[in-house]
């Protein structure tokens, strides 16, 4: 998982190097003024300790005041530079899942409804808005804080160093520990929404057939166990974020206590100064702010990770109408021609390698509702339609009518036999010269942002 994201991440950020390696400075600017300002304060404490002059007191306090507002300047730059570059490689990460979905075929929307594909396209995608932004360059940025935190303290005195290494690596390993167990709890939660989604979408677009029907308490119960389920899985989510979060900060107070206790003692023998006590004491709380910002963060990151698989299982699907045809339809009415066509709505879960599309090993609750269908609609159909023909069919419900028109369109290939179109078979021809060619109007009503008279014309 972790270095399908790494790929993943490389992929939408490379069109942006420029803005990544800004933000690359930005962060080591950062870095590099948040470790020397205490600095400053040891030299300012050993120095009033010592008795130095006042303007040189003055001096030191002015420097401290120029470098804190400067990180603070510098954060801010990072901020607005971060969150431009996590919504540009986002937006372009919704472009191309939405384009990828509308090129699978009808049997996925049929079997996903439109609520799970928007959750998909833009609640799985808006979780990695901080991901590429805030997230990693916040991460990074503390990670790289901390390494610097450590080697200060390994030059002032190696048994601070020990300290602040033991802290950061018990801490460390036990967030790694947590890590995949809380991505597969988010993973969980982002399905469990995004099926809530489908059926409020699917309630809410059929809300006047409801009411006339009574239906009202119908869909509510139905509503109910959805609710609890999302319940279920966030109170666990919450109660394991709070178990790392009380864990980690009991290492922070074990590990500052440990610092205290060595730095009085060093103190009392006279082997550090007051200014030195102080620069100790401070880097290892530096050292608990990366490691609680990583630790605060862990949840998104988490959720970005499980966003990541569900996404790109989104574009490992294929289409099952392969667009592999070269040949060209004449400008001019063409014959369609059925030859013992056969066909079966086959609609099922779509296949990742041949498997289910799950997640974490979870069947889809939307696939678990379904089931495929298997009975033939059309049993050997044979007829020709010469140019300028006219042909109506008439049948009941179900016979197979609106299916004659997706397969000429090309929605679905046939099972057996074969349509022409000019001579052509329909697999030979591209799916864009097919569909230029060929005119479908619907059942569904639609209505389209333009005039009334266009709207009409269209029906």
């Amino acid at each position: 998982m972790k270095q399908k994201s790494l790929i993943f991440l490389w992929i939408y950020l490379r069109p942006f190097f420029s803005r990544v390696l800004l933000l690359g400075v930005l962060i080591l600017g950062s870095i590099g003024l948040q470790l020397y300002a205490p600095q400053v304060i040891r030299r300012f404490l050993d120095a009033a300790q010592a008795g130095a002059a006042a303007g040189s007191l003055v001096t030191m306090g002015l420097v401290f005041l120029v470098v804190v507002v400067g990180q603070k300047a510098v954060s801010l730059l990072m901020t607005y530079f971060s969150e431009d570059l996590g919504w540009a490689a986002t937006n372009r990460l919704r472009a191309d899942l939405a384009a990828h979905t509308m090129r699978l075929d009808m049997g996925f929307h049929k079997l996903h409804t439109p609520g799970e594909i928007i959750e998909r396209i833009d609640g799985d995608v808006g979780q990695l808005a901080e991901y590429f932004s805030e997230l990693v360059v916040h991460v990074l940025g503390n990670a790289l804080l901390l390494i610097g935190v450590l080697a200060l303290l390994f030059r002032e005195d190696w048994r601070f160093g020990l300290i602040g290494l033991a802290y950061a690596l018990v801490t460390v390993i036990f967030l790694s520990l947590v890590q995949n167990p809380m991505v597969r709890i988010w993973a969980e939660i982002s399905k469990a929404y995004a099926h809530a989604s489908g059926y409020l979408e699917e309630r809410f677009g059929g809300t006047e057939d409801i009411r006339a029907n009574g239906g009202e308490a119908y869909v509510l119960r139905g509503l109910y166990p959805i609710n609890a389920v999302i319940a279920r899985l966030r109170i666990k989510a919450d109660l394991f974020g709070g178990f790392t979060f009380s864990t980690s900060h009991m290492f922070y107070i074990l590990t500052l206590v440990a610092t205290l206790g060595l730095a009085a003692t060093l103190f009392l023998r006279g082997e550090m100064t007051i200014g030195a006590v102080y620069l100790m004491t401070f880097y290892i709380g530096l050292m608990e702010s990366p490691i609680k910002y990583i630790r605060r963060q862990m949840g998104n990151l988490q959720r970005a990770a499980a966003s990541i698989g569900r996404i790109n299982e989104f574009f490992r699907l294929e289409p099952e109408v392969k667009d592999e045809g070269t040949a060209v339809l004449p400008p001019a009415a063409p014959s369609v021609v059925f030859n013992g066509v056969c066909f079966a709505y086959k609609d099922k879960q779509p296949a990742v390698n041949g498997e289910q599309l799950t997640v974490n090993g979870k069947q889809s609750l939307v696939s678990s509702l379904q089931s495929p269908i298997s009975s033939l609609v059309l049993d050997n159909v044979s007829f020709t339609l010469q140019p300028g023909q006219v042909l109506g069919i008439l049948g009941r419900t179900g016979s197979g009518k609106t299916t004659l028109t997706r397969l000429l369109f090309r929605l679905y290939d046939v099972d057996a036999g074969a349509i022409t179109l000019a001579g052509h078979d329909l697999r030979a021809i591209s799916l864009a010269d097919l569909r230029r060619s060929v005119g479908m109007v619907t059942q569904d009503v639609q209505l389209f942002e333009a005039t009334v008279r266009d709207n009409l014309t269209l029906f």
